[in-house]
């Protein structure tokens, strides 16, 4: 039964906000349209992109009355009197269909690259606190190159993350306040950022190595996700999914948020290896087949989209290529260069603009749609790529 989602989702993944949600309607499929009728029902099938699947209720605590007409850009009104909304302009539905998607760069390397103090095991998850205005540039950055996805600065803001760094009181504060910011860059940027969707990133990494057992990562996890929902998150981005029996902790714990997920995951050493060193079949940074993550993963109903995220970029292509022989959705890649200096992982200057964008081409012929950078990957290379996605559009 997949009666487990509501019309929320559906307008979430279109931009729009969750306060504004249709309260009262029955949707039924018609032909790739949805026909509207104003009867209440509670149990409502809908057109979901190209997938269909069957929904219950509203969630009430993020509905208020809205106006039908301002759900989509066309609205007709059929010989019956019925309301048909067109959903071609869907990000997903854009990515099933080959269209490409610009997703934003690295937001917490970028921190650290623009002055926010690196800390050892916090990284800088707490920039939303402590730099709030840095962390909302490089937002508006992205936005004004056209990502139609930006990523709240919450890598490193997981529960644990803060018990190392010794404020675990700060946990609502800083995840609140990351998807806050991200939210008012939107909505600072006018229409011109009215189809961007605003995610949240969940990582069950930890920078001391102090990792928690399988039930406390899941109900950190969904301690965290609830948090970021109620902060007005649209999408909840697993990174750097590096092991199987983790990755299935943090979507338990995710998938009770009630919003749609991307799972992404890290293939190779941090500081990179040639693409034919990741093995074959394809295996996850830490142990366990990509094939088998994947085909785990895409089990969640709340499973929307996989990609390849924290991932050197030679081994990319490879990457693409493995999840598009074990998923049909959409398939995207958040790439890094990184290099070993004295024993440290070095991200800022590793690759240039042109040397990241020249990977694009490949990535684009492997299955990839979605397109944006991880750590190291900022602004400028994103400006790089940018144009090479348009003119493929």
């Amino acid at each position: 039964n997949n009666k487990q989602r509501s019309l929320l989702y559906l307008l979430l993944l279109r931009g729009l906000s969750a306060r504004r949600v249709l309260q009262q309607l029955r949707v039924d499929l018609a032909r790739g349209q949805l026909h509207v009728l104003d009867d209440g029902a509670a149990d409502e099938a809908v057109l979901y992109g190209l997938q269909v699947r069957e929904v219950g209720g509203i969630l009430d605590a993020h509905a208020e009355e809205f106006d039908v007409e301002v759900l989509v850009d066309g609205v007709q009104l059929a010989a019956d009197g019925e309301v048909i909304l067109q959903l071609d302009d869907d990000l997903l539905a854009d990515a099933r269909n080959g269209q490409p998607i610009l997703i934003d760069g690295g937001t917490g390397s970028e921190c650290i690259r623009r002055g926010v103090p690196h800390s050892e095991h916090g990284w800088s998850g707490a920039a939303a606190l402590s730099h709030p205005e840095i962390v909302g540039s490089i937002h508006t950055d992205y936005l004004k190159l056209g990502a139609r996805v930006i990523v709240a600065n919450t890598f490193a803001t997981g529960a644990n993350i803060l018990r190392d760094v010794g404020v675990p009181e700060r946990f609502e504060d800083v995840n609140h306040r990351a998807v806050e910011i991200a939210l008012d860059t939107r909505a600072a940027a006018g229409p011109a950022a009215d189809r961007v969707v605003v995610g949240a990133g969940i990582s069950n990494w930890s920078f001391s190595g102090d990792r928690p057992d399988l039930v406390t990562l899941r109900d950190d996890t969904a301690a965290q996700a609830a948090i970021m929902r109620d902060a007005g998150a649209e999408l909840l981005i697993l990174e750097m999914m590096v092991d199987i029996p983790r990755m299935k902790a943090t979507l338990e714990g995710s998938s009770g948020a009630g919003l749609p997920i991307w799972v992404g995951f890290s293939l190779g050493p941090e500081e990179g290896c040639e693409a034919d060193e990741i093995g074959d079949p394809i295996e996850l940074r830490e142990g366990g087949l990509l094939r088998d993550a994947v085909s785990i993963a895409s089990d969640y109903e709340a499973v929307d989209a996989m990609v390849i995220m924290h991932s050197d970029v030679r081994v990319a292509e490879r990457g693409i290529r493995g999840l598009q022989a074990a998923w049909n959705g959409p398939v995207g890649v958040w790439a890094h260069a990184a290099r070993m200096v004295d024993g440290a992982i070095v991200h800022d200057g590793v690759i240039s603009p042109a040397e990241y964008a020249a990977h694009v081409p490949a990535w684009r012929d492997a299955g990839a749609t979605m397109i944006g950078g991880c750590c190291g990957i900022g602004p400028s290379h994103i400006a790089e790529l940018a144009p090479l996605l348009a003119a493929d559009s």
